[in-house]
């Protein structure tokens, strides 16, 4: 064994710059800003009339299924995201 295999980095960059250089364009294509989509309004937990919060965890993993009990399908997406996107609405 050659001293050079042996210190060899497990990383090849050259594949790490490429999906980097992929990504990057591929995520900030819009600058950040992709505006509102549909599924943005299933996450939010506001009367679009009022205003009013109607619920802060969703139990449903689409618009179309009925309400169940808490479900592991995406736990933290129920928890996390659907409170994140009522409090910041309007933000």
């Amino acid at each position: 064994m050659n001293a050079r295999a042996a210190t060899r980095c497990p990383i090849d960059w050259r594949a790490l710059l490429l999906i980097v250089s992929l990504w990057l364009p591929a995520t900030m294509f819009f600058g950040g800003h992709l505006g509102w989509w549909n599924d943005d309004h299933f996450f939010n937990g506001r009367d679009p009339a009022t205003g009013q919060v109607l619920f802060w965890v969703q139990t449903a993993p689409t618009p179309f299924d009925p309400p169940a009990p808490y479900q592991f399908w995406r736990p933290l997406n129920f928890l996390f995201t659907t409170s994140m996107v009522t409090t910041f609405w309007n933000r």
